[in-house]
Order: C-alpha cells, then sequence, then structure tokens
C-alpha cells in the first residue's frame, strides 16, 4: 500500500479550514501495492504572510519527509508529500509585492532542496549497494516525492470598492504566476538532464 501525506499549511483560509471537510481516502485496486491511502495535517495563522507561513511548512516537510531512510522506526512516513500551501493575501496591506515575491522564491527553493537533497541521498545509497536496473517498461528518470500547490491570493468580494487594493492583488497574482512558468521550465530542463545523465 502506498501512503501519501496532504498538508495543508496557510492563513486563515488553512487554519479555520474544516477537518470534517477533508475526508480520509483509501483507492481500491487489485493488488496491496497498488492501493494508496491518504492522511492530512492542518497548519494555519490566522493573518499570517507569507514569510510567517514558511517555516510552518519547513516543520510540515521535516515531519512527513518521504525520503526518510529509517521507515522501520518510522511507521509515519509516506511515501509521497503534497504540501497544499495558502498565503500571501494578508501582505498586501503591511508588506510591497517584491517583498511577497522574495518570500515565494524561498518556498520554492525549500521544496526542490527537500527534493534534491533526497534524491541525492537514494542515488548514494544506490551506488553503495548492487548495481540495480530498471524495471522493465519504467526509466530511470528523477521521481520528486515532494509536489507544491500553492494558492495565491483570490479576489474578496470587498475588492470591488478599494481600486487600489484590488490592482495589487491583480499585479501580485501575474507576477507570482510568471514566477511559476519560470520556475516550472527550469525544474523541468533539469530534472529531464538528470533522468538523461542516469540512464
Amino acid at each position: 500500500m502506498r501512503q501519501i501525506h496532504l498538508a495543508l499549511v496557510g492563513d486563515s483560509d488553512i487554519a479555520r479550514w474544516p477537518n470534517s471537510q477533508i475526508p480520509e481516502v483509501e483507492i481500491g485496486g487489485q493488488d496491496e501495492a497498488s492501493i494508496v491511502s491518504m492522511t492530512h495535517s492542518l497548519s494555519g495563522l490566522n493573518g499570517g504572510a507569507l514569510s510567517e507561513i514558511i517555516p510552518l511548512v519547513n516543520e510540515a516537510v521535516a515531519q512527513y519527509n518521504p525520503y526518510t531512510q529509517d521507515r522501520e522506526t518510522s511507521k509515519d512516513v509516506p511515501d509521497a508529500l503534497i504540501l497544499v500551501v495558502c498565503a500571501g493575501e494578508n501582505d498586501i496591506s503591511t508588506l510591497t509585492i517584491e517583498d511577497t515575491m522574495n518570500s515565494l522564491r524561498q518556498l520554492f527553493s525549500l521544496v526542490h532542496d527537500a527534493n534534491q537533497d533526497g534524491n541525492n541521498c537514494a542515488s548514494a545509497s544506490k551506488r553503495r549497494g548492487a548495481p540495480q536496473q530498471a524495471e522493465k517498461g519504467k526509466s530511470n528518470a528523477i521521481i520528486n516525492k515532494i509536489r507544491l500547490i500553492f494558492l495565491g491570493p483570490k479576489l474578496e468580494p470587498w475588492l470591488q470598492y478599494d481600486k487600489d487594493a484590488r490592482n495589487d492583488y491583480i499585479r501580485m497574482s501575474q507576477r507570482m504566476e510568471r514566477m511559476f512558468d519560470t520556475t516550472y521550465k527550469e525544474e523541468n530542463d533539469e530534472s529531464g538532464k538528470k533522468a538523461s545523465d542516469t540512464v
């Protein structure tokens, strides 16, 4: 059975998310290996800016890191971690957009570094052991076990009365979207190069 952990981290949108709305999920399969079980955790900070949410993300990665080697003593180690991070709205009133973008870069780096460190440790472990061949029909491509879903600022009903704040929300959203596009391309280019190096 594969276990996936869903960690919801963020501002009041997460802090006030009712646990009853996140059911435990188990997807059946024809054999034990194809069964997927999902657990979840909530970590929210009312009024938190993105920079204040990042330590909570760091805690989630440390607690549910799927790259943990000693699975015998860490029974709750998942096979994959999905981070749903909701933040950025509270930055508008007190911080510049550039401040928020710097925090977003830190978030990207946190997830990227955790995946890179985990994959490097896994590769080193394989090199120390017996040579392993790729399973038939499968490639040696690098698979990141920590995935990030980021929910940025959304337009609130009251913004129709505050043109300046609405424009700030739109500008921040556009900047975030461009950064995601650039980061996604860089991640794909890097993963493709590593995969070709291992074949």
